[in-house]
């Protein structure tokens, strides 16, 4: 396949209306849990309004494409959406989900909140922030090159460099695990999604393959490891 050239460069909150347009195409379509449940822009759109925040942390990153025939200069290709993630997430996601005016976005927010609280890393690692891999997405028209594990790898020294001895993923694409698993992150959970039922034993999620399982990968950070 064809290669293409392309920089990373850190994403601002001047970033966020093309972030937005970017993350409605490459990353709402086929994030497996949206694609399950029907989730369309309008409903996170309408939800998930903590973008600017987020971005002001000042450690997500893009990958833009620089001069060339196939994309135009400064087009995103790849993101990374990074920010700190804390002990009390579990909690704050349960919040959201109970006051989510989209009933199948609540969905998503309360599954992400008992992954975390079944997990517990913050108990099982003895840490109390890491820095969490929120959103990965490429343009599919620029998969297979090698912009994912540049973008992961990237927000990997950026987690260091900022000092979280912990970087996490939670994984809702068998893609993005796959690319955890070569960059030697540990699985550190795993929660097929055939048997997270609803109260009345009905499974909530049912993705296209190959997203079969949820997977949470952490790595622990300092100045030895690679």
């Amino acid at each position: 396949m064809e290669g293409v050239d392309f920089k990373i460069v850190k994403a601002t909150i001047e970033d966020d209306e093309r972030i937005n347009k970017f993350m409605e195409e490459a990353y709402i379509k086929h994030e497996p849990l949206s694609v399950s449940l029907g989730l369309n822009n309008a409903g996170w759109s309408e939800e998930d309004d903590e973008g600017p925040e987020i971005l002001s942390e000042g450690v997500s990153l893009m990958a833009v494409a620089l001069e060339g025939r196939e994309f135009e200069t400064g087009e995103i290709l790849g993101l990374c959406l990074n920010g700190e993630m804390s002990s009390n997430d579990a909690e704050i996601l349960a919040r959201m989900a109970a006051n989510c005016k989209d009933r199948k976005f609540a969905k998503i927010m309360a599954f992400l909140s008992r992954m975390d609280r079944d997990a517990n890393i913050w108990g099982r690692f003895d840490v109390q922030r890491a820095m969490g891999i929120f959103v990965m997405a490429v343009d599919s028209r620029a998969t297979g090159r090698g912009i994912g594990r540049a973008l992961m790898e990237r927000s990997r020294d950026v987690a260091r460099a900022q000092g979280f001895p912990m970087l996490r993923v939670d994984c809702t694409s068998d893609f993005t695990a796959r690319i955890c698993g070569r960059l030697g992150m540990d699985c550190v959970h795993v929660q097929p999604y055939q048997l997270y039922t609803d109260d009345d034993g009905h499974t909530v999620f049912r993705p296209p393959d190959p997203h079969t399982h949820f997977r949470m990968f952490t790595q622990r950070l300092d100045s030895q490891q690679t």
